[in-house]
């Protein structure tokens, strides 16, 4: 897991994992996403209870999550897995019947994407290529073999979307001071979820998490320096399955000195999801800047925000 942590943040991409739409990036790969349906836009592919695939428009829920796991033949095939029940796949066996399965692995629960319009794709069925998947009258998930119309094009939407910002800590100008001043600054380091009374650490989270860095990385030309550092952050923490554990808090003295300009800032990654458990924010590496003048310089580009 770790290589693919360091692959996907210090270059940003996964050449073979990922596919830009509209000048944004997707990674495949190991991640999850909810299915909107590009003609019903408010319908996304659900896999509830009774274990019978759903157009559904509704709250946002685990259950329409669906994991990309790629066949390992290196054929851009993927199962298609729900995230909240995730022995269950989404196979194609009889002409237009599509089902959630959860036997023996077969070719038609396999899954190709084909970009359509408009940022949508087509869901190809890879053992039977003439079958895309289709939210028929907005009642029905079938695979259908005719002619191609909207219904049958799906919007990807990432599980987890990141924002990186770089936060001041701690500001003090002592420009005018003519001795040090002592200080204690607090910093954070590691994963803090807005509802902590549902908070969990899967590892399906934690590929989405790094999927959603990777691309935002890659979306800001960040350093390969700070890649490293993002990826050294969620190898320290996201590993810990105690959610106490998660974060760290400590004090720190600090002296500023006379007649200067003195921050601390640190690089934070917001995570955002339509399912409100979900969101997160991750604590990584601090950095001081002092400077002799009401402003700062930043020579290495340490400084990085989401546009």
């Amino acid at each position: 897991e770790s290589t693919r942590v360091m692959g996907l943040l210090t270059s940003g991409v996964l050449v073979a994992a990922v596919c830009c739409i509209l000048g944004e990036a997707i990674v495949f790969d190991s991640n999850s996403f909810f299915l909107t349906n590009y003609y019903y836009k408010q319908s996304r592919l659900a896999l509830p209870s009774s274990l019978d695939l759903v157009s559904y428009e509704g709250n946002y829920y685990e259950d329409q999550l669906w994991f990309l796991k790629p066949s390992g033949r290196g054929d851009g095939c993927y199962y298609l897995e729900n995230d909240y029940r995730p022995q269950y796949r989404i196979a194609n066996q009889n002409k237009e019947e599509v089902f959630a399965y959860n036997g023996n692995h077969y070719n038609d629960q396999l899954w190709r994407f084909e970009p359509g319009k408009g940022g949508a794709y087509y869901i190809v069925n890879c053992a039977y290529p003439q079958r895309r998947l289709a939210n028929w009258q907005r009642k029905k998930i079938i695979a259908y073999n005719g002619n191609k119309y909207d219904d049958q094009l799906w919007i990807l939407e990432s599980r987890l979307t990141a924002e990186i910002v770089s936060t001041t800590v701690k500001h003090i100008d002592n420009l005018q001071g003519p001795t040090p001043i002592p200080i204690e600054v607090t910093i954070t380091e590691g994963f803090k979820k807005s509802e902590t009374n549902s908070a969990t650490m899967t590892q399906r989270y934690r590929l989405a998490m790094e999927a959603s860095i990777g691309v935002e990385i890659g979306m800001v030309s960040a350093s390969a320096s700070i890649s490293a550092e993002f990826a050294n952050t969620i190898e320290r923490f996201s590993s810990i399955t105690t959610e106490t554990y998660w974060e760290k808090t400590e004090t720190i003295t600090y002296t500023v000195p006379a007649h200067r300009n003195w921050k601390i800032m640190q690089h934070q990654v917001r995570l955002h999801s339509k399912i409100p458990s979900d969101r997160a924010v991750m604590y990584a590496f601090s950095k001081i800047f002092v400077s002799k003048t009401g402003t700062f310089t930043d020579n290495t580009g340490w400084i990085v925000n989401s546009s």
